[in-house]
């Protein structure tokens, strides 16, 4: 049976960051994404759904229901065949600032870095656990995030199809999306759901959802879409590819996203699927007193605007005993500046911050794992050397001024 359904196109693109609090006519937007996008956190990838659609008409009623085999099979003959997929042992590839590295075994690494030598947080699926490391603090994931990371692991090494899930699998219909026809295909596992958006006409995967139920609260709900598959070495693979997760938005929502650097069996380390490890220096927190290294910083000439990304998280934040509006001297290799300390960009939207020649030290948007300094529409000479300071690992320091 077929039945009209939200479109799973990709939709438009979002701004990255929206007008700057505060402030007037200055307005960051998507062209900075290719710096800044990412750095959101590997566990939360934060995409605001905007998908327009209008219903099409249900189809004529009678026609046969593929089978699910039939389906499985397809998707791996539209990539490229069994034959061509038993060959891949690895693929890794770039969306953004992270890299990704899927084995056929089911193995998973994913790493985001602000800068070629910096990775300031890596997940790994192996050995049937999921660790992620962040700024030099390692968990083992559970729940929704587990699941979102261990499905990601099979979809990806069965590059770009469902065959190392499982199953069972259930077939749930056709629907319409526009002019396009999508069988849905489930399966479930601990009471998770995953569904899978398989073109009618090419069989390529378009969608795949993850569904985790979560007690008192509303379900965990990742989309993943894939689209503008290519030709790359005799296999069909997706070009651009969209999370979103339901219900998530605010600032920091990044678009469909290029998939780059692409290599089939690329050479990698030893033990590249053993260690869950990060380059982001070494952070130290004592009452007051903040230490540690820079990991990026990004320049908007015309406005004079700088950020630095540093290497503290919450957890330094917390032992230094920062309050909401404390004066810090912040000192950047041999350059000293007052800043004035706001847990969020929310807190940070009060009169003044922003003014000229301002600096604050933030977390924006909420759900990235690092702290950064934002200093306003500065000076030029001021904003030059800000800007020559701002280099990866480069020594950073933060005092509360009595």
């Amino acid at each position: 049976m077929e039945a009209d359904g939200p479109s799973p196109g990709l939709g438009g693109q979002e701004a990255w960051l929206e007008s700057v609090p505060g402030r007037k006519g200055v307005t960051m937007i998507s062209h900075a994404a290719s710096r800044i996008t990412g750095f959101v956190r590997l566990t939360l990838p934060v995409i605001v759904m905007g998908l327009l659609f209008a219903p099409i008409r249900i189809a004529a009623a009678g026609q046969e229901a593929p089978a699910v085999e039939d389906l499985i099979r397809k998707t791996v003959e539209a990539v490229g065949g069994l034959k061509a997929l038993s060959a891949v042992q690895t693929l890794s590839f770039r969306i953004g600032p992270q890299t990704y590295i899927a084995a056929a075994d089911g193995r998973l690494k994913v790493k985001a870095g602000l800068e070629a030598s910096i990775v300031y947080e890596a997940v790994l699926v192996a050995g049937g656990t999921i660790r992620r490391n962040t700024l030099n603090r390692t968990v083992v994931a559970a729940g929704a995030e587990a699941f979102r990371w261990s499905s990601l692991a099979r979809f990806l090494g069965g590059v770009f199809t469902p065959r190392l899930f499982p199953g069972p699998f259930e077939f749930a219909g056709t629907k319409r999306y526009g002019p396009a026809r999508h069988h849905i295909l489930t399966t479930r596992e601990a009471g998770a759901e995953i569904c899978f958006s398989i073109d009618a006409e090419n069989f390529l995967v378009k969608r795949m959802v993850l569904k985790v139920p979560r007690p008192g609260e509303d379900p965990y709900e990742l989309s993943c879409e894939f689209a503008d598959y290519k030709d790359v070495q005799g296999l069909n693979i997706p070009s651009t590819i969209f999370f979103s997760q339901v219900g998530v938005g605010g600032t920091g929502t990044p678009g469909p996203r290029p998939v780059t650097d692409l290599a089939v069996n690329p050479p990698l380390p030893l033990g590249t699927f053993e260690a869950v490890e990060v380059n982001a220096g070494v952070a130290e927190a004592a009452p007051g007193f903040l230490k540690g290294q820079i990991l990026s910083g990004v320049g908007y000439d015309d406005e004079r605007i700088a950020i630095v990304f540093t290497n503290w998280g919450r957890e330094e934040i917390e032992r230094a005993g920062y309050k909401p509006g404390d004066r810090i001297a912040v000192r950047l290799d041999d350059f000293e500046y007052e800043a004035t300390y706001f847990p969020s960009e929310s807190e940070a939207n009060v009169e003044g911050a922003y003014d000229p020649g301002r600096a604050m030290l933030t977390l924006w948007p909420s759900e990235v794992p690092m702290y950064h300094l934002y200093f306003s529409i500065m000076p030029k000479d001021l904003y030059d050397l800000i800007r020559s300071k701002s280099v990866a690992l480069r020594p950073l320091e933060a005092r509360r001024k009595s």
